[in-house]
């Protein structure tokens, strides 16, 4: 966190990329000023929910990173409001299909990362609202052919992937006249 405390004096920066670093919420009340901002990677740091109360004063964000770190689907209330945001990653954190619900608010999302998340058919299917989404990652989820059912009318999607789910070969079938 005391890494931080130099943040507010670099307010040009567009990127910051901190994985992996021992970062916590208490640090992070030192980027609120970096309004030119439009990449922040925080993966694997020891954020929580509480630290998205201050991303969300990022507006012009348009990526950000917060894989395997502690966000649960209260982040999301904070993340929505994220008008520009275009790349979300939230693998291997505790979003449910409640979180995606409100991500379906955000019709800028272009990319959408949820790799070992509980996220289930029932939530995907709100992802079909979000006309600009192209890429989608799903793997290690336990999603069927139903979610991908469920989104099938977004002909935007040009990246899916499915590794390590409950697909079968009945995907076949779904995805025949998908084009």
């Amino acid at each position: 966190d005391n890494t931080l405390t130099l943040l507010p004096a670099m307010r040009s920066i567009h990127s910051l990329t901190l994985d992996n670093a021992r970062i916590t919420d208490a640090g992070m009340p030192h980027i609120d000023h970096l309004t030119s901002l439009r990449i922040l990677t925080l993966n694997g740091t020891g954020i929580t929910d509480a630290a998205c109360k201050h991303i969300e004063k990022l507006t012009n964000i348009n990526q950000l990173e917060l894989a395997n770190t502690k966000v649960t689907d209260q982040a999301i209330t904070s993340i929505k409001n994220l008008k520009d945001l275009r790349v979300l990653n939230l693998e291997g954190t505790y979003i449910t299909d409640q979180a995606l619900a409100q991500l379906s608010e955000m019709p800028n999302l272009q990319a959408l990362v949820l790799n070992g998340t509980n996220v289930t058919d029932e939530g995907i299917a709100h992802l079909s609202k979000i006309k600009k989404l192209d890429s989608l990652r799903l793997n290690d989820t336990a999603i069927t052919e139903a979610a991908i059912e469920s989104i099938r009318k977004n002909k935007t999607i040009t990246e899916l992937q499915l590794k390590n789910t409950q697909v079968t070969d009945k995907i076949t079938e779904v995805m025949r006249g998908y084009s």
